[in-house]
């Protein structure tokens, strides 16, 4: 079973963990993940499956000239770690990205992707 929850402080090192398994941004270490927590709360979620974090979201409030709309929200980052690719995650995940924006008035969710990253593209 997965849960998804709000990301705490104490979260940031397995946030980070998540990153490196999932992405090619091996840069991105604990600091980084904590001031994320500390400068964006309430946007950041994780996913757990058996006491593991296995997945997470991070949105950004946050406008971009190619999209139109009075309080727009971008899905900034989501990753889940390989082992976990085609469970529902990413969808769970994905979710609960749509319920906060449905939720805190916003009226339209972005993303914008790496041309490197294929996953991404093909979501």
């Amino acid at each position: 079973m997965v849960t998804i929850r709000p990301a705490a402080d104490s979260d940031a090192s397995a946030l980070a963990g998540v990153n490196a398994a999932a992405s090619d941004a091996h840069d991105l270490d604990q600091s980084h993940f904590a001031e994320l927590i500390e400068r964006h709360p309430g946007l950041i979620y994780l996913a757990e499956a058996a006491g593991s974090v296995v997945g997470y979201l991070a949105l950004l409030r946050a406008a971009h000239p190619s999209v139109t709309g009075r309080n727009p929200l971008q899905l900034w980052q989501l990753y889940v770690i390989p082992t976990f690719h085609g469970s529902g995650v990413a969808a769970q995940l994905m979710s609960m990205a749509l319920d906060h924006a449905r939720d805190h008035g916003h009226d339209v969710i972005w993303l914008g992707v790496s041309e490197h990253n294929a996953r991404g593209i093909a979501f």
